[in-house]
């Protein structure tokens, strides 16, 4: 990449044994691929264990395609600050604690949404595309609160290295 060219994502670690992990990037899709990178990358450093990293992809994965398609909905075509989304995570013992901060639209009423699963149908050409964001993040994640403040969201969640695999919660759901 050029020196000159812009970055979609930069990223900062802090404490001690970098323990806490710092990005900025703007709301397209390609800088949340390239934040996923970074995040990875960082949990490798950090030897996070294969149930917690997968889960912690999910739930990001999940928060950030979000806020990209909804909350800067209303900016598509139209350049963003390249700090329009900023994300915090704490590595901890037992898990991790997440902030995702960002610039976009209010959540509808200021609520999370509930999560609940669309209708299901057996047969594959019936089942839903999308519906089911927020009911992964629900399961993996704890402790979820959002709010909205000064023009920014916040939302703040706890991701434990004890919370089961996905492949054990979609085979009770």
């Amino acid at each position: 990449m050029p020196a000159d060219a812009p970055q979609d994502v930069v990223m900062a670690v802090s404490g001690p044994d970098a323990k806490v992990l710092h990005l900025s990037l703007s709301p397209t899709p390609d800088a949340v691929r390239d934040a996923h990178i970074r995040i990875s990358a960082w949990m490798d450093s950090r030897d996070v264990g294969a149930v917690l990293r997968g889960n912690t992809e999910i739930v990001l994965g999940e928060a950030l395609n979000n806020i990209v398609e909804h909350a800067f909905a209303k900016w598509a075509g139209t350049p963003a600050p390249s700090d329009a989304i900023r994300l915090e995570i704490r590595h901890r013992d037992t898990g991790l604690d997440v902030c995702i901060r960002d610039r976009g639209e209010k959540m509808p009423g200021l609520v999370l949404p509930t999560g609940q699963l669309p209708a299901l149908s057996d047969q594959t050409e019936l089942l839903p595309e999308g519906g089911f964001g927020w009911f992964l993040i629900r399961q993996l994640a704890s402790g979820l609160v959002y709010y909205r403040q000064n023009g920014w969201n916040r939302l703040d969640l706890v991701i434990d290295d004890n919370t089961g695999a996905v492949e054990d919660l979609v085979s009770t759901a």
